[in-house]
């Protein structure tokens, strides 16, 4: 029986494997099974990214630069010649899955060299004993002893296999001079809690976090993230507001956990952090503030005006901003937007009947040239004397505003310049879709979620919505606009779902065990490289390549076609 210390790591990630199911009929089908009756969870171990002494390594000819340790998204460049000389590395659970420099980061899978030798780091790196069993040697005399759990080595240098294993560390023990070398599976870069901070500077493109895995993020009732509430999770696909950020004040101010609430902390590890889901509604009533309130340009309430609106004030507004979860986030007035936070609401007010959302950018709109009103307020009740230039049809559109059957009944087109929907028309209601074939085997994901589905690629016809019990759907036909973009998905029989309420991949847990050579590709099907040794590879997520299911080993050139393997579920 393959144990779990066998266990290797491509890299990193987090994205379940289901079968593909029609919408009328889904059904859940296993993965291939063998004589491996269990496989336990791999040990977590030292994750991060670190400044190391400059080290020259060789890469593939044109190897990209990407512009994070998750090496997901390429900076445009590529490294200049067949040489790096990396002075900071990202290690993933033990494994080293990307080296950088000031350029940006390189893929372990383009280094052309033998990663064999030792890593020298550059900054304080405190890493704890994970259990007490850990054994520490002395190097002067090769002595042992054990720590106990929680022990701090103040890292120096670590020594790295060939495979891009960290096997070694060496250091020195909090307030001793000692130098003492441990196993790298025996640590971890998991915090001890007298060297965690709260941050409450939140920036806005890290405002809430959503949970990687559909079985949620566990909440803990302390910083350190050590004890779990019973029951208490965040739930897969809905924002969450972070109050805080929980740093490490040994490693650089790395974020570490996001306090949500009262007592209440999520791992960083477990979630994903991202811009407020915010939604802005019309609605009337007054508001009092409670100090000497910011008033801000934007709704994200990331922009300050020179402006104040005095303790004690009361404040008409026009407009209640929300999050995901449906808490307020703020109020919108015509002197600019104020923190919910800073105010005390009236017993009474108007809900509105208007929903505001933020569209993607590049969304536009079709005038026909003609000189359509422009109005100040969403509800087009207020013309601002100002009407669109004839000599332009293609206007581009930052929010709609929907009434409360989910209509679109006008458009923003930057800066609080409605028009009405009626007045212009969109890529769907001109007839520019086009709808091809995909190919055999393809599929999707919903997240368990009732998608809207509709009868027709404009998806203007609803009539049904998809079956929460299940995640994976075949797909048969695309929709897509004058732009190349993926509008809608057809599900088959005519079945439309909306490709913004659809997903690509899905979170997965589990291990694939994978022969030497086997070849591992991009999500758009091209071949990335191979697998250097076989053995069991912690899988990460799930997706369809070319119409054949594959998971994800690593990051995202490390997909394997789950046929040239076997997966084992967690």
């Amino acid at each position: 029986m393959k144990k779990a210390s066998k266990v290797k790591y491509l890299g990193l990630a987090a994205a379940a494997l289901l079968a593909v199911a029609p919408v009328v009929a889904p059904a859940v089908s296993s993965v291939a099974t063998s004589n491996l009756t269990t496989v336990q969870a791999a040990t977590t171990g030292i994750t991060g990214d670190f400044n190391i002494k400059a080290d020259k390594l060789s890469v593939k000819s044109n190897a990209p630069y990407y512009k994070d340790s998750a090496t997901s998204e390429t900076v445009g460049k590529n490294v200049s010649g067949t040489s790096l000389t990396a002075t900071k590395v990202h290690i993933e659970n033990g494994q080293v899955s990307a080296y950088g420099d000031k350029t940006g980061w390189v893929s372990v899978y383009d280094i052309a060299s033998s990663q064999n030798g030792t890593l020298t780091f550059t900054d304080k790196v405190t890493l704890n004993t994970a259990s007490d069993d850990a054994v520490w040697t002395d190097t002067s005399d090769s002595s042992t002893f054990k720590p106990g759990a929680g022990a701090k080595l103040i890292a120096k240098t670590a020594t790295v296999a060939s495979d891009g294993t960290v096997n070694t560390v060496t250091g020195t023990q909090d307030n001793d001079q000692g130098n003492y070398s441990v196993a790298a599976s025996d640590l971890s870069v998991e915090p001890a809690a007298e060297t965690l901070t709260e941050d409450t500077n939140i920036v806005s493109d890290q405002t809430s976090i959503k949970a990687n895995s559909y079985e949620g993020a566990q909440i803990y009732g302390d910083k350190g993230t050590t004890k779990a509430l019973d029951g208490k999770t965040i739930s897969y696909n809905k924002a969450t507001t972070i109050q805080a950020y929980v740093r490490d004040t040994t490693n650089k101010d790395t974020i570490v956990a996001y306090k949500i609430g009262d007592g209440q902390y999520v791992k960083a590890g477990d979630v994903t952090a991202a811009g407020l889901d915010l939604s802005e509604v019309i609605a009337s009533g007054k508001v009092t503030t409670t100090k000497d309130a910011t008033v801000y340009k934007d709704s994200s309430i990331t922009e300050a005006k020179d402006t104040k609106i005095a303790k004690g004030q009361e404040v008409d507004y026009s407009s209640i901003v929300k999050t995901a979860d449906g808490k307020v986030y703020a109020y919108g007035s015509d002197k600019g937007y104020i923190k919910a936070s800073d105010v005390t609401t009236a017993s009474t007010g108007d809900t509105g009947d208007l929903t505001i959302s933020v569209l993607p950018s590049g969304t536009t709109v079709n005038s026909s040239n003609k000189a359509v009103t422009v109005y100040t307020d969403a509800a087009t009740t207020k013309a601002s004397g100002t009407k669109l230039d004839t000599q332009y049809d293609i206007w581009d559109v930052t929010r709609t505003a929907k009434d409360k059957s989910g209509k679109v009944v006008a458009y923003d087109l930057g800066n609080s310049q409605w028009v009405k929907a009626g007045d212009v028309t969109t890529d769907a209601s001109t007839g520019k879709l086009t709808t091809t074939p995909v190919t055999d085997g393809t599929a999707l994901y919903s997240a368990y979620k009732a998608a809207q589905i509709y009868s027709d690629p404009d998806t203007t016809k609803a009539n049904g919505t998809l079956n929460t019990s299940y995640n994976e759907w075949t797909v048969n036909q695309v929709a897509k606009d004058a732009n190349g973009n993926a509008v809608a998905y057809d599900l088959g029989s005519n079945q439309w779902v909306k490709a913004s309420d659809l997903e690509k991949t899905a979170p997965l847990s589990g291990t694939f065990d994978a022969n030497a050579g086997t070849p591992m590709y991009d999500q758009s099907g091209k071949m990335t490289g191979t697998i250097d040794s076989e053995g069991l590879f912690q899988v990460f997520g799930v997706t369809y390549i070319n119409g054949k299911q594959a998971v994800k080993l690593g990051n995202d050139s490390q997909w394997v076609i789950a046929a040239s393997g076997d997966y084992f579920p967690a």
